[in-house]
C-alpha cells in the first residue's frame, strides 16, 4: 500500500512516517522540505504543494495531509491562506482526479477559541487567528468536496496540542529539556494557562489506527485528536522537571 504524506519533513510527519515504515506491506511518498530519514521504503519528494506530483498520487492508496503554514508566527498572512486554502484544496482536488480516493486531512484546535469548557464536535467555530480561519475555510471546502465526490472518504483530524521529540527547538518542551540537560534555571511565562498537552506519540498512532478505512465509514468525518490531558503551564513544567532529574531551578512568572 502507497501512503503519500505531504508535511513529511515537520514534527508530527517526520514521527508519523518512522511509524509507518514499520509495516511492511508500507510504502510512503514523502513530501517535505528535507529528506530526514533514509529508508529504502520512502522515496521523498522536495517541493511544495503546487508543483505536479499526479505521476505519485495516480499509485497513491491513502493521501495523509499533514502540511500547514501559520504555525510559526512569522509566517505572512498571504502565504497563511495560500498553503492551507488555495493550493492544499488544489492538490487534494488533483488527487482525486488522479484515482486516490481515501484521505486523512489534518486540521487543528485552532479552529475554535481557547477556553477551558471541553469542545464537542457540534461546538461552534471561532478561530482567533489566521491559521485557525484557514484550516476552517478548508474543511468547510473539503466538506462540499466530499458530497461532489461520493467514492472518497475524508478523515478531518482537528489535532490540539502536541508535544514531544524532534518538536521546534523554540517551544517549551524543548526548551525545558535543553535547560534541563545544561544543568540552567529555566523561567516560564503565564505558568497559570491551562492546556491539553498531547504527546506526538499518541497523536501518530491514532493517525496510523485510521490508515484503516471502513467501507461503510461516512463519506466525510471529523474526528478531535487529543488525550485530553488538561494541566497548567507548571504543572507540566513541574513533571517535565522531575522526570529528566534537572539540578536547575524553575522560575515562574506573571
Amino acid at each position: 500500500m502507497n501512503i503519500f504524506v505531504t508535511g513529511a519533513s515537520g514534527f508530527i510527519g517526520n514521527n508519523l512516517i518512522k511509524k509507518l515504515i514499520e509495516n511492511e506491506n508500507f510504502f510512503v511518498f514523502a513530501l517535505g522540505r528535507k529528506s530526514k530519514i533514509k529508508h529504502p521504503k520512502i522515496r521523498w519528494l522536495q517541493g511544495s504543494l503546487n508543483n505536479n506530483w499526479n505521476n505519485y498520487l495516480k499509485r497513491t492508496d491513502i493521501l495523509v495531509h499533514l502540511a500547514a503554514s501559520g504555525i510559526k508566527k512569522r509566517d505572512r498572512i498571504e502565504t497563511i491562506f495560500k498553503t492551507n486554502v488555495v493550493d492544499s484544496y488544489t492538490f487534494i482536488e488533483n488527487a482525486i482526479s488522479s484515482g486516490c480516493k481515501k484521505f486523512i486531512i489534518a486540521s487543528t484546535s485552532s479552529e475554535y477559541i481557547q477556553t477551558k469548557k471541553v469542545m464537542k464536535l457540534n461546538t461552534k467555530r471561532y478561530p482567533e487567528n489566521y491559521y485557525g480561519l484557514s484550516k476552517c475555510i478548508l474543511s468547510d471546502l473539503l466538506l462540499n468536496l466530499s458530497k461532489k465526490n461520493k467514492k472518497c472518504q475524508f478523515k478531518l483530524m482537528r489535532i490540539f496540542p502536541v508535544f514531544g521529540d524532534k518538536e521546534n527547538v523554540k517551544r517549551l518542551y524543548p526548551s525545558l529539556k535543553k535547560a534541563a540537560k545544561n544543568g540552567k534555571n529555566f523561567v516560564l511565562n503565564n505558568p497559570s494557562e491551562i492546556r491539553d498537552f498531547t504527546n506526538v506519540d499518541y497523536v501518530v498512532k491514532l493517525l496510523y489506527d485510521h490508515l484503516n478505512f471502513k467501507k461503510n465509514l461516512k463519506k466525510f468525518k471529523i474526528y478531535h485528536i487529543s488525550s485530553n490531558n488538561f494541566m497548567s503551564n507548571k504543572r507540566f513544567a513541574i513533571s517535565v522537571w522531575k522526570k529528566l532529574k534537572a539540578k536547575g531551578k524553575l522560575i515562574f512568572k506573571n
